[in-house]
């Protein structure tokens, strides 16, 4: 009765490892081959799967959701408009800034 029940426990362990190693195996992103995940839609290539799933729940026939104030620049997620003020409009308005303050300190011409 033991070796019976210590019998069962073996092929228990085996088959919960197996469905452990298969879970972890199909869980983890996928590598593209060297032409990479394309769209059908549009063409446009990832180099990961989940990428490509991303691009097609979030991006691909959408129009952008988000717009400079400043500029025409466009962009379907936030966080590449935040991107695009901080390196483009950010110096500058900096500067602009700077300048105020210079102008606030000097004296006026006599």
């Amino acid at each position: 009765a033991v070796s019976a029940h210590r019998d069962s426990q073996d092929a228990d362990a085996g088959t919960a490892k197996d469905s452990t190693a298969v879970r972890a195996k199909t869980s983890m992103p996928q590598v593209s081959t060297s032409e990479g995940f394309a769209c059908d839609r549009c063409g446009r290539r990832y180099k990961w799967r989940q990428s490509l799933d991303r691009h097609l729940r979030h991006e691909c026939g959408k129009s952008a959701s988000y717009f400079c104030q400043l500029c025409s620049f466009t962009a379907k997620h936030k966080t590449s408009l935040q991107r695009h003020f901080m390196t483009l409009h950010m110096p500058k308005l900096r500067e602009q800034q700077h300048r105020l303050l210079a102008l606030q300190w000097t004296e006026p011409p006599p």
